[in-house]
């Protein structure tokens, strides 16, 4: 069996207060981390007031990303993305690269002998 560890944490990002006592900026999100097998990483970022958006995260991502991904990362993408789809509720899948854009990706099946495992704190 092929497992890939996952990890989800909170986080917010608030701006300072201007004199009018309002916020300049408040973003609350969650960030997936996806450690496959070889140790690549694959990061998604999930917004609370977009909650159905899942934004992928790959360094040096640009218009020819699916072409430059490695190996090991388009065997498994297609689990990372069922399991946003499937058990976190996105319907919209985007990539950043300074902005965000659609993520389009040929859905092959994740490969039957992959398994998901959340890491936890231990007690």
């Amino acid at each position: 069996m092929t497992i890939i560890n996952w990890s989800k944490e909170y986080h917010e990002d608030i701006g300072e207060e201007n004199e009018n006592g309002f916020l300049d900026y408040v973003y609350r999100y969650f960030i997936y981390h996806f450690y496959l097998p070889d140790k690549t990483l694959i990061t998604v970022r999930r917004y609370t007031d977009t909650i159905d958006e899942g934004a992928f995260y790959f360094l040096g991502a640009d218009e020819q990303l699916l072409k430059q991904l490695n190996e090991e990362l388009l065997r498994y993408l297609p689990c990372v993305v069922d399991f946003m789809t499937r058990s976190q509720g996105v319907t919209k899948l985007l990539y950043f690269n300074g902005s965000y854009l659609p993520l389009v990706i040929e859905r092959d099946e994740c490969p039957a002998e992959v398994s998901l495992v959340e890491i936890t704190a231990a007690p």
